[in-house]
């Protein structure tokens, strides 16, 4: 039986520095090495990529400790990304959807997510006052015309049903909640 994988297969792909990029005190920096191979080009075992061990592709506990680990460290690496984007966020400036931050080698672009609208009072205030809603309010799902909208906020009138209109639609809006995606420009 040939041990060796097939020519133009990769065994675990490029080596990592861990070191490099931040990690190695996250994950067990080992160095990669090769897992056994059939004459079929079907892997019998899988590499671990946190400590480069390799597991039999039939030795369930040893898969399912595998899975445990990756899993952790998955988990671990995508909290840090959160605090990471958290963090980018919290260095932007205003209050557009798209903002940027930008470093002295770097540049974000963060998204924002949007504003959202309880349908429930939006589709009261639709009902209640049919003499406003053609102009702030458009049926898909209820949604809010934000560009008039936002002049009806800023706008003072003595009508009460237009200040109560206005209210309605203005406790309907729940604000933008999460943090923005991160698109690296640079």
């Amino acid at each position: 039986m040939n041990n060796d994988p097939p020519h133009d297969t990769p065994v675990a792909g490029p080596s990592i520095d861990l070191s490099d990029i931040g990690l190695a005190e996250i994950v067990d920096a080992t160095p990669e090495r090769d897992c056994s191979w059939s004459d079929s080009a079907e892997p019998l075992e899988i590499i671990n990529p946190i400590d480069g061990e390799c597991t039999s592709v039939g030795d369930v506990d040893g898969l399912v400790d595998m899975y445990v680990r990756v899993d952790a460290l998955m988990g671990r690496l995508s909290s840090t990304k959160l605090r990471i984007r958290e963090a980018l966020a919290a260095l932007s400036e205003g209050d557009a959807k798209t903002r940027r931050v930008r470093g002295q080698r770097r540049r974000v672009k963060l998204t924002f997510p949007s504003a959202t609208f309880d349908q429930s009072k939006l589709k009261e205030a639709y009902h209640a006052f049919p003499q406003f809603r053609d102009e702030v309010l458009a049926i898909e799902r209820l949604k809010v015309r934000l560009r008039e909208y936002k002049k009806l906020v800023n706008e003072a009138s003595s009508a009460a049903d237009f200040t109560t209109f206005r209210d309605m639609l203005t406790g309907a809006e729940r604000p933008a909640g999460g943090i923005p995606s991160v698109t690296i420009e640079e």
